[in-house]
């Protein structure tokens, strides 16, 4: 066995599937070429080091801690998203709504809400009785003044 047959019989030595005549002819390769001798024995040290960290055994509820670790810390940075969509929000509400409330009034006081000139008694009927739709305004106290 040479130099390039190694790699090839690797993963067979290590499994011990070798046949017993390969098997022979491996070792005593292995003892005359110090290179493919560290090659082996750095791919043994390897496997046995994944079998021993497949064969460990993890934290009960290991699992059940990190997702319930990573649930809150989802919920936390929603709800912080969601703070800071409401005090972006408020002021933004408040501005529109005061807007609004300025509009209305300019609204009110252009229909004639505020009239500032003075009026007289005559007017001042005459704009009653087309408020409240009546047709003829009856002025008690001159009735009872006409009739005595």
């Amino acid at each position: 066995m040479n130099c390039n047959n190694i790699p090839d019989n690797l993963f067979s030595y290590a499994e011990n599937t070798l046949p017993a005549s390969e098997r022979k002819e491996f070792e005593d390769h292995l003892s005359s070429c110090k290179n493919c001798a560290e090659h082996v024995t750095g791919f043994l040290s390897f496997e046995s080091l994944i079998l021993k960290e497949k064969s460990a055994e993890p934290a009960p509820f290991a699992g059940t801690r990190i997702l319930q670790r990573l649930e809150s810390e989802m919920e936390r940075h929603t709800y912080r998203r969601r703070q800071r969509l409401i005090h972006l929000l408020q002021p933004a509400l408040v501005a529109a709504s005061l807007i609004m409330a300025m509009l209305f009034g300019y609204q009110i006081g252009r229909q004639g809400g505020m009239n500032l000139q003075p009026m007289s008694a005559s007017e001042q009927r005459e704009q009653l009785k087309s408020d409240l739709y009546i047709p003829d305004f009856v002025d008690e106290e001159q009735n009872l003044l006409s009739n005595k």
